[in-house]
C-alpha cells in the first residue's frame, strides 16, 4: 500500500503523493488535506506539506479548550497561551504549533453543522468510531 500512496518509484525520500500536490503552492495549509476516520497521517498525505488526520470533526479542538465544556474565555486563554509558547519555534513542531489555532478556528463552523442522513438513512450513536 505504501509504494501506491508514495507513487515516487526509485526515491528514498517517504512522501505521498498528496501531498506533493498540495506542496505545490505557496498557500499550504493543514485544511488542504484531511483525513478523517483515523488520528495517523497516511502515507499518501505525509510529507512537507501540512496535513490533518483526525478521527472525526467534532474532536477537532485545541487540548485543554474544548467548545462543549469550556466557555469562550478559556478557550480564548489557551490559545493566547499556545501562541505564547510556540510563537518563536523554529522547525516542523513550530510551525504545527502555530497553524494549530487557525485550523480549529477555520474548521469550527463545520464542527457545528449537524449532517441530515438522507432516505430514511439512520447512523449507530458511536458512527463512525466503530
Amino acid at each position: 500500500m505504501e509504494i501506491f500512496e508514495d507513487t515516487d518509484p526509485g526515491s528514498s525520500v517517504r512522501s505521498g503523493w498528496i501531498n506533493r500536490t498540495i506542496g505545490l503552492d505557496s498557500d499550504a495549509f493543514p485544511t488542504e488535506a484531511v483525513q478523517f476516520g483515523t488520528s495517523i497521517v497516511p502515507t499518501a498525505l505525509s510529507g512537507r506539506a501540512p496535513a490533518l488526520a483526525t478521527p472525526s470533526i467534532k474532536e477537532l479542538y485545541l487540548a485543554g479548550a474544548n467548545p462543549e465544556w469550556d466557555d469562550l474565555e478559556w478557550m480564548n486563554r489557551r490559545r493566547t497561551q499556545l501562541e505564547r509558547i510556540w510563537g518563536g519555534a523554529r522547525g516542523s513542531l513550530g510551525v504545527a504549533a502555530r497553524s494549530a489555532p487557525a485550523t480549529v478556528e477555520q474548521l469550527a463552523p463545520f464542527r457545528a453543522e449537524v449532517y441530515p442522513p438522507h432516505n430514511g438513512v439512520t447512523y449507530p450513536d458511536d458512527w463512525p468510531r466503530r
